[in-house]
């Protein structure tokens, strides 16, 4: 696949994490995904990984990621992005909040044969919590 090829892939891996497309997700990632994130004990298979999304979709309404940046060499996506959601449900113990938050995260995708293969978010976990918990003012 070309490079743009590539990071068109990538789009559309955070696009169906957006929405909770369990089955445009599972198209695009390899079923031999490894997958790791903050705040996550080790590397994550297709199906953790996807549950661990699933968590966000399920907590957070209108949540997207806004694609800042990619760049692209052989097989490897380099994403940098911003994700941003409304906290309406209970996420990791915490009752809703409605507090709007915001991630700014960097993801490395490595693409096998046209499917991801790898993916690694790297964002910071303690300042998103801390939105979760700060008091309004």
């Amino acid at each position: 696949m070309s490079t743009e090829s590539n990071k068109k892939l990538c789009q559309s891996f955070h696009m169906a994490f957006d929405i909770g497309d369990k089955a445009a997700f599972v198209t695009i990632c390899s079923p031999k995904l490894v997958a790791t994130m903050p705040g996550r004990p080790g590397p994550m298979d297709l199906e953790t990984f996807y549950a661990a999304g699933s968590g966000f979709v399920a907590a957070f309404s209108e949540a997207k990621h806004h694609i800042l940046s990619q760049i692209a060499e052989g097989d490897t996506v380099a994403t940098r992005l911003v994700w941003r959601g409304v906290h309406t449900s209970e996420f990791a113990g915490m009752p809703a909040t409605g507090r709007a938050v915001s991630i700014d995260a960097v993801a490395v995708d490595r693409i096998e044969n046209g499917k991801i293969v790898s993916h690694d978010a790297y964002f910071d976990l303690a300042g998103f919590m801390g939105q979760l918990a700060a008091k309004a003012a």
